[in-house]
């Protein structure tokens, strides 16, 4: 293997030699720009596509993230970021480097270490480059929405592929998650888990609501898409007629103008209907992820966004929505339960896995029991300094080794506040829930100010929401290391700096 090292590194720099200097000559602030945008429209794709490399899973946001680092250094150097206009995420990142010195000195295990606290740098600087590089905000929004619709359709295949008894290698459902246990499958499409998957859907949920009830907002932003489409479609249409290979489409009725049709089927869309479609279609497939740690989430959420504009809700509007939804929805639902006897049989699965979990008697409750009583135990000798990033399942191995379904799986707290608190220390968790509180707290001073919500600040609004409900949620899972919420405290840095 170290042979192979030898040849190997003189290669590669061989080869990045004449990239740097390509890039030297030719990079400007638009290439940061654009990569910003990339790493958050590539927010969904964490499982699918990835590539493992000796335990290591690559993922587009993660390969994005680190060229935007080279860019940012390139620029540095060039010194077109010396009087920059920084985010302020970058004073509470770096309190979080110093604040996780301490926890050094309690490793036991480097090769665990390095692996996790690599991965925690790379969402750090996620963050950092979408709050301080993102520029075209509205379009990476559209850009991500595209995305979360693509991932949803495929969502969708995978539930009603399993159902036809497809298998896991065409579905890319996990095991556990097929339609053996509740009779129908949880989908988490291109997450690892439903919980994940459940937690991407919290930001498109939460535009979708809010532009649905606001008629005119949503006009505003069918009229910029339909603008959007124009300017493009009229490049798309000058490509195609360039181009020799379509020659054969271009002849007589053959042709068929898709700038025309995209452009009228974009006109053709009514506000109402177009994000009352989507907030239907992300929250389906919320429903059917049965991530019961996002849904009790995302009603708290709810409820306190109610509590809190009590004042301003159209509630004429949103109750006969709802009233009329209720209709539609409750007598299927009824119909359905009485007449399939597996639609049934699911139903009463799921109902009996919801109370086994409140009492705490199923065994992913009694698991996270453990888990969780044991890094309490640990906190005992270990209150202050934390023992390292990743050291939770060094330290755990032993006394929950009959748990292992596999020698190489390590333990997690399946709480991210009592994981960071054991792992980097006190201070570290200090800063940590000081950073988001301060950071939510500031946008929402920001839009309070606001006598009515532009397209963009209904953007901010849904990013905030969205990242209360993944703090609520993140408080029955873990690692600290989860790149889509990364990218909503990027996203939340960078709309809150507008407003600076």
């Amino acid at each position: 293997m170290s042979e192979y090292l030898l040849w190997f590194i003189p290669i590669l720099a061989l080869l990045l030699i004449p990239i740097i200097i390509f890039l030297w000559n030719n990079i400007s602030m638009l290439w940061l720009n654009i990569s910003a945008t990339l790493i958050v429209i590539s927010l969904p794709f964490e499982r699918i596509p990835s590539l493992d490399i000796s335990g290591f899973t690559i993922r587009f946001s993660q390969v994005f993230t680190v060229i935007s680092i080279g860019f940012a250094v390139l620029l540095w150097l060039k010194g077109e970021l010396i009087n920059y206009n920084w985010s302020k995420l970058n004073y509470w990142i770096f309190a979080l480097f110093v604040s996780m010195l301490p926890s050094l000195f309690f490793v036991e295990n480097w090769s665990r270490f390095i692996a996790t606290f690599t991965a925690t740098t790379i969402v750090f600087f996620a963050a950092l480059i979408i709050a301080n590089f993102l520029k075209f905000r509205l379009q990476t929004i559209v850009g991500l929405f595209i995305s979360m619709i693509s991932v949803g359709a495929f969502a969708f295949y995978q539930f009603f592929g399993d159902l036809l008894g497809l298998p896991i290698s065409l579905t890319f459902l996990r095991e556990t998650y097929t339609k053996k246990v509740f009779g129908f499958p949880r989908i988490h499409s291109t997450a690892l888990e439903p919980l994940y998957f459940a937690g991407m859907l919290f930001f498109p949920i939460f535009v979708s609501l809010i532009l649905f009830l606001q008629p005119n907002l949503g006009s505003n932003v069918i009229e910029s898409v339909q603008l959007k489409t124009k300017f493009w479609g009229s490049r798309f249409n000058k490509f195609i007629l360039n181009k020799k290979v379509f020659k054969y489409f271009l002849k007589g009725n053959n042709y068929i103008n898709l700038k025309s049709i995209v452009e009228a089927k974009i006109c053709s869309l009514e506000p109402n209907k177009l994000f009352l479609a989507l907030l239907i279609f992300f929250s389906t497939l919320f429903v059917l992820t049965i991530a019961k740690g996002a849904w009790l989430a995302i009603v708290i959420t709810l409820f306190g966004l109610v509590i809190t504009t009590w004042n301003k809700l159209n509630w004429k509007m949103l109750f006969t929505n709802i009233i009329l939804l209720l209709c539609i929805v409750s007598p299927i639902l009824f119909i359905a339960y009485l007449t399939f006897p597996q639609v049934q049989n699911s139903a009463d699965k799921v109902f009996q896995n919801f109370a086994e979990t409140a009492t705490g008697i199923s065994s992913t409750s009694t698991e996270r029991s453990n888990f969780q009583g044991l890094a309490v135990n640990l906190l005992d000798s270990s209150t202050i300094f934390g023992i390292g990033s990743g050291q939770y399942g060094i330290k755990a191995d032993r006394p929950l080794r009959s748990m292992k379904a596999d020698k190489n799986q390590y333990f997690i707290v399946n709480n991210v506040y009592l994981e960071i608190w054991l792992e980097e220390g006190l201070f570290f968790l200090i800063i940590f829930c000081g950073m988001w509180v301060l950071l939510l707290l500031q946008g929402i001073a920001e839009l309070s100010k606001k006598a009515f919500l532009s397209v963009e600040n209904s953007v901010h609004l849904a990013i905030i929401l969205a990242v209360i409900s993944s703090l609520i949620q993140w408080q029955t899972f873990s690692p600290i290391y989860i790149m889509p919420i990364f990218i909503l405290l990027g996203l939340l840095a960078n709309f809150n700096q507008n407003h600076e």
